[in-house]
């Protein structure tokens, strides 16, 4: 919500960043909460939320990795974390502009990170 905090207009999200008056809002809280009340956001939620669940079950399936693959789940492991992390920001975003700023370029570092790491784990079949 950038637009809000800066008064750009973008054609993307005007209709989240201003009142129905034409002007932007005065709390990013209120664009915030326009945009999380969208049909289309909802069903981005709901998406997500499925591929979180889905996510779940697969790291309760590898639990207990034979020896062979145990560097593997840790690093994923550490990866889970920061997908959870990052999937968390989407659904329920807290803090500021700064903090979520901060939270969102640390977990996504922290993903690619152990994506590029478990590249090289996993053993050749």
């Amino acid at each position: 919500m950038y637009n809000t905090i800066f008064e750009e207009y973008d054609l993307e999200t005007d209709e989240y960043t201003q009142t129905s008056f034409g002007t932007f809002h005065s709390d990013f809280n209120d664009s915030i909460r326009a945009l999380y009340a969208d049909e289309s956001t909802m069903a981005t939620i709901a998406s997500i939320e499925l591929n979180q669940a889905d996510v779940d079950e697969l790291m309760r399936s590898l639990q207990n990795p034979t020896e062979e693959f145990a560097a593997c789940y840790d690093t994923l492991n550490s990866m889970y974390d920061a997908y959870k992390g990052l999937t968390g920001l989407a659904i329920s975003p807290s803090g500021n502009l700064n903090s979520f700023s901060d939270n969102f370029g640390r977990y996504d570092s922290n993903f690619m990170d152990y994506y590029e790491k478990i590249e090289t784990q996993i053993p050749e079949v």
